[in-house]
């Protein structure tokens, strides 16, 4: 996404992904994660935040790990 000193906002690469989804035949779910995020930065910026910075970022990555720990518990669950 790029934004302009106006405001303005332009997605970038929109084309190639709408090509790309169809072409390498994107999973549904897949698809699904790209908008929802794209959403997500997209209102971040209005909402003033900077969507990468070093505080936004560890603040994501905090939240993957602990996405990922609790996704590790119910597989390792499901197998007993």
């Amino acid at each position: 996404v790029k934004v302009f000193p106006s405001g303005d906002k332009l997605v970038l690469d929109r084309d190639e992904f709408d090509f790309n989804k169809l072409d390498l035949q994107y999973p549904a779910d897949l698809i699904v994660i790209i908008e929802k995020n794209l959403k997500l930065l997209l209102n971040r910026i209005d909402e003033g935040l900077v969507p990468f910075s070093l505080g936004t970022v560890l603040n994501d990555y905090n939240l993957y790990k602990a996405q990922k720990k609790q996704m590790e518990k119910r597989l390792e669950r499901a197998k007993d």
